[in-house]
């Protein structure tokens, strides 16, 4: 079965670090977004993945061109008209299955049964605030209406960024009946109401539940996410000689610890160096440095050089703060 994977969005909800770095390359727990996606959708058998690249597709190519070159190849969605629109860039005209996950979601389940059915499926999960996703309403086992980020929800069963369907030709036709018609839901091709087009053309959509749903979307969610996952890992930390390491952590193999105390749930990204300084629960991007510091729940960017006391931060690449 083919796969894909959106991931052409600017990520605004993590400005200022995606002024410079995709979204799905952001280290989270060891390894990019889009790895843990992808190596997801691998161990499931899937062995063609479709990736749907556009802000800074270069450095997301480069990437997939390094690490799953066999498995993955790309098409560029060159204006950004919602998820509905870079999804119909990479369906086909084939009545073959097709699943589709976001390339901002971080997904643990078993998926073996789902892929081996001939229903189409979308993979849900209740949650507090469902007007800030999209919503399904159910009638039975079968989906009756979806609705994308309701003002007055009727339902608080959300749509958890997976998508099984039995025919992606269908899917294309009612991607292509929305953009002829120029409907739009906040100004974008939206895929809910494509699929909610399906439902109204006699297709019947059931659900799954999607317990293990790690958003990475935000700040926040980045660093939630990232705790949960360095708490499923098996990987140790490496010894270190005049640190402290208070696990769970992933710390890369080129990064240099002087000094410290690092943990727990503190991802180190290739070249960081971590000096006089204490940190927990936070990501440290490649290359960058921090001296003489104490921080916790920060995001810190590629090259970035913090000095000083602080409490929490988010600080973009290759920018400089000192602290006297």
């Amino acid at each position: 079965m083919k796969a894909i994977v959106p991931a052409a969005g600017i990520g605004k909800r993590l400005r200022p670090h995606t002024l410079t770095t995709p979204k799905v390359l952001f280290n989270v727990a060891g390894k990019p977004i889009i790895g843990h996606i992808l190596d997801f959708l691998i161990e499931a058998g899937i062995d063609d993945i479709v990736v749907v690249v556009g802000y800074e597709s270069s450095q997301v190519e480069r990437y997939l061109h390094e690490q799953y070159p066999e498995v993955t190849r790309t098409v560029q969605q060159t204006e950004r008209k919602g998820l509905g629109h870079a999804v119909h860039i990479a369906l086909e005209d084939n009545e073959e299955p097709v699943l589709i996950m976001l390339g901002d979601t971080i997904i643990d389940i078993e998926l073996k049964t789902i892929l081996e059915s001939s229903k189409s499926f979308i993979g849900v999960r209740e949650v507090p605030n469902p007007q800030a996703f999209g919503v399904v309403e159910m009638d039975g086992k079968q989906v009756q209406k979806l609705v994308e980020k309701p003002e007055n929800p009727t339902s608080n069963l959300a749509i958890a960024g997976i998508y099984r369907i039995q025919n992606q030709l269908k899917l294309k036709r009612s991607i292509e009946r929305l953009i002829e018609q120029n409907v739009t839901t906040k100004g974008e091709i939206q895929l809910t109401d494509a699929l909610q087009d399906m439902l109204e053309s006699g297709e019947k959509i059931e659900v799954f539940n999607v317990d293990n749903w790690y958003d990475c979307g935000s700040w926040d969610s980045i660093l939630e996410t990232n705790r949960i996952l360095l708490d499923k890992s098996e990987n140790g930390s490496p010894v270190v000689k005049d640190s402290v390491i208070n696990e769970p952590c992933y710390i890369a193999p080129t990064a240099q610890l002087i000094n410290s105390i690092v943990g727990p749930h503190v991802t180190l990204d290739e070249g960081a160096i971590i000096k006089n300084t204490i940190i927990s629960d936070s990501v440290v991007a490649k290359g960058a440095t921090l001296e003489n510091c104490s921080i916790s729940g920060s995001l810190i960017g590629e090259h970035a050089h913090v000095q000083g006391t602080v409490r929490k931060l988010s600080v973009g690449d290759y920018s400089e703060i000192k602290f006297d």
